[in-house]
Order: C-alpha cells, then structure tokens, then sequence
C-alpha cells in the first residue's frame, strides 16, 4: 500500500502532483492510502512520491475534461476523509474509460457531485451567517471579529468573498481549523480556534483581543498597527517642545498648574490637536508656548478653554499608551 500525503485538508495542488505521478506510473486507486497533513501512524506504508524514483512502464497519456476539474475544486473542500480516494479513483476510470464523462448516472459521479452541492451550500450559509463584533483595539479603524464552525474545509474559500464586502476594514474570521484576518488590502492565514477556547458572546473585548493574538502571535495585523501608533506618539513627543512636555506630563499626573499663554496661542493650538483626535493619536504633535510664572499661581477654572483641551488629550496619549 503506498502513502499520498498532502500539505492540508485542501491541498489540491498537492493532490494533482501526485494523482498525476500515480497515474503515470500506472498504480490503481486500490493502492493508495490518501492521507493528510494531520493523519497518524504513517509509518506503515511507502511514500508515493518515492515512486518517481522508479522506472515507469506505461505513462498513461489522459486529456481529462474541464468540468472534472472544476470538480476537484469544491469536493476537496469537503469534511469526509475519503473525497482524495473518490476523486483519484474518479481520475482513473477517466482514462481507462472514456464514456464515464458522459454517464451522469454512475455511483462515484454521483456522489462527487453532491459532495460538491453539500460545499457550495455551506459556502452560502456562511456568507449570511457569521456575524461580527466591532472590537476598538485602539487604532483609527476597529477590528471586526467572529467565530464560524463550518460544517467543511471552506474557510480559504469564503474569505475573498468577505475581503471584497469588507474592503478598507480590518476583519478576523475564527474557525476550529483555520483562521483569517484581513487589514482590507491582503489576508493572512493562522491556525484555528477550538470552540472550546472561543470566548462566549457576553465576554468582554479583552477576552476577544487575547484569544486574536494568542492565534496570529506577533504577525497580527493589528498588533503591527499598534506598535506603529506608539511608536509615532513616542517619536511625536519627543519632538514636543521641553515646556509644553512638562505641561503634558503634569496634565496627565493630574496636577496641572495654571499656566499664562504668551500671545494668546495656547489655547488655539490645543484645540486644534483636540479637533484632530484620530491624527493626534497616530502621530500626536501638540506645541504649547508659555511664559514662566515668576509665581504660583492657582489652578485654572475646570470649565476653562485650556484645562479642557489638555484633559482631553490627556485621554487620547493614555488610550494609546494603555494598548
């Protein structure tokens, strides 16, 4: 018994490399054990790429139809473990047995075909079915995130779907096999979530943001936006002025001074960092111009133009230092 492995569950170019080795070197379907990445106990039985090695008797010369082809496509999608059997057994009788293509009432076409319709159906219930929660991680943009059990390996086949709906969006889709999460632009794919280790819908957005970065690790698209965004505030105040980062630093300690604005400007440039929220978060550039008090003077009222727009951005530095 010769051993066809493959990369994935739906890993159907490795499945047309070997099929197409094993046809040419004439070894029947009874022959094969098809086994996947996951599979156990391999040990028992000889690798079928082992047969290239070998000198070939008769490479069986196939023009197999487009529709075959087709074909292949969904059925490797589905659950059941022996699709790669049926579709490599389906190969071979293609070539021994031309009039197949046109007998749309054989056992094995018959079955291929409604494993096919079983994956595009459960493709469509997807589509209507996943719903996501807006996550706010602390960027611009929120993260959209959901958790699907398909009933078939269709993940990597109803993610461009979600891509083009989504477009501009960052989204993560959780399935017990495999995961995905797209910035808008490109998808990356990461292993799945288990349903035991899915949050509950009642638990908190924190839950949801361990179990994303416990799946994607360091590569998550987010965490990369995150990083960016502090690192642009780092950068923005160290740029600041020493006197206004005294400000900003007081502000925050919740022990702000009043402070006495040369030329009036003071206020004007706060609030038009304020005004700007989402700008002053990624890349947050606040210049505050004063004179020194030659004494203590008493705090400001809280209802005051200053102390407002400096509490405020208070808040804005501290949710994007607390990510």
């Amino acid at each position: 018994m010769m051993q066809a492995r493959l990369a994935s569950e739906t890993d159907l170019a490795g499945f047309r490399e070997e099929a197409r080795a094993l046809l040419a070197h004439q070894v029947p379907p009874d022959a094969v054990q098809w086994q996947t990445a996951h599979a156990q106990n391999a040990d028992f039985y000889t690798d079928a790429s082992s047969i290239a090695r070998r000198s070939a008797t008769h490479a069986a010369s196939a023009i197999v139809p487009a529709s075959f082809l087709r074909l292949c496509e969904v059925v490797v999608l589905h659950h059941d473990p022996d699709r790669f059997a049926l579709l490599y057994r389906l190969l071979w009788r293609l070539v021994h047995e031309p009039g197949l293509r046109n007998d749309p009432s054989d056992p094995d076409m018959l079955h291929a075909h409604q494993m096919a319709q079983a994956v595009r159906r459960d493709i469509h219930k997807m589509k209507g079915f996943v719903k996501f929660r807006e996550i706010d991680f602390g960027a611009a943009q929120t993260l959209q995130i959901a958790f699907y059990e398909p009933t078939h390996h269709i993940l990597e086949a109803a993610a461009p779907w979600f891509s083009k709906r989504m477009l501009e969006e960052r989204w993560v889709i959780f399935t017990p096999d495999i995961s995905v999460e797209s910035d808008g632009h490109k998808m990356h794919f990461a292993p799945g979530l288990p349903r035991a280790q899915a949050p509950a819908l009642e638990q908190p957005d924190s839950a949801w943001l361990m179990a994303y970065r416990h799946i994607f690790g360091e590569h998550a698209i987010a965490v990369k936006v995150i990083g960016t965004v502090r690192q642009q505030v780092v950068q923005s105040l160290k740029r600041t002025p020493v006197t206004g980062g005294i400000a900003i630093r007081r502000a925050m300690a919740g022990s702000m001074p009043s402070l006495r604005p040369a030329g009036g400007c003071c206020c004007a440039r706060v609030a038009l960092a304020a005004k700007k929220s989402e700008t002053a978060v990624r890349a947050a550039k606040v210049e505050i111009f004063m004179s020194a008090p030659s004494s203590p003077a008493p705090r400001l009222h809280p209802r005051s133009c200053l102390d407002r727009k400096v509490r405020l951005y208070r808040q804005i530095v501290n949710a994007a230092f607390c990510l």
